[in-house]
């Protein structure tokens, strides 16, 4: 286990033996004075003076080793998505789990009856789930009945804190995109076929729609740089935009 704070760690000890020493010194002892009485007030002040010093230290290393983890080191973890806080609401039943969802979910998943609203142009998309994972479902602007046509898409809890979660409907030549970004993570960026790259800031729930009409890319990042990309408006064995020069992230 590395020590924490090696130098203050060190002064910390000198101040402990200098404290003790104090203590222990004969000169804390008033000496007796010929025709005059001990002066006990003065030795049992000095006492408690170092006593109280003493027990400040005391605080002080507590403080510091419960700041530093004791000296051990932890991994960061990565936040949900922060849609995840916001207040549940019922579900619609065409917007309820499905077959699709209990294959991440478990048979529990037919008992979901509530999620997080996502606001959207073609309408609300909801984030339900369990401890297994969540399910993203979206309406699809492109069909006459959006509330009815929806999109799903689902992931286990343990990639949701990484990534996110992101669905892409639509057609070849236009696409609605969705996506709920973890915490502490750098914002999506946006390619486009015409050359167009531009940052796509989440709303305050941690929300990114966008809607695209050329071929286009969306690339997403974890906390270690590590990205993932998302295509938009790209017919089958169209060529992936360019990405930009490498920067010296891990791509994953």
């Amino acid at each position: 286990m590395q020590r924490p704070m090696p130098d203050f760690a060190e002064a910390l000890e000198r101040h402990l033996r200098d404290a003790a020493a104090e203590i222990a010194s004969p000169a804390l002892v008033a000496a007796p004075v010929p025709s005059a009485r001990p002066r006990p007030r003065w030795r049992v002040g000095r006492g408690f003076a170092a006593a109280g010093s003493l027990a400040f230290v005391a605080v002080v290393v507590a403080i510091v080793l419960i700041a530093s983890g004791s000296g051990t080191k932890t991994a960061p973890a990565f936040g949900e998505p922060l849609v995840l806080r916001t207040p549940l609401v019922p579900l619609p039943k065409v917007a309820r789990p499905g077959s699709s969802a209990a294959q991440i979910l478990g048979p529990e998943s037919a008992t979901i009856t509530r999620g997080h609203e996502i606001p959207t142009s073609a309408g609300p998309a909801y984030l339900y789930g369990n401890a297994a994972g969540q399910c993203l479902t979206v309406p699809d602007p492109a069909s006459p009945e959006p509330a009815v046509e929806r999109g799903v898409t689902c992931l286990p809890a343990a990639e949701l804190g990484r990534f996110g979660i992101t669905l892409v409907l639509g057609t070849d030549d236009e696409s609605f995109y969705v996506a709920a970004i973890p915490q502490g993570v750098r914002a999506p960026v946006l390619r486009t076929e015409s050359g167009e790259t531009r940052t796509l800031e989440p709303s305050g729930a941690g929300v990114v729609t966008v809607k695209a009409t050329e071929p286009s890319v969306v690339t997403r990042f974890d906390r270690d740089g590590a990205t993932r990309e998302d295509a938009l408006a790209q017919p089958p064995g169209y060529p992936v935009v360019p990405a930009p020069p490498p920067s010296g992230n891990a791509s994953g």
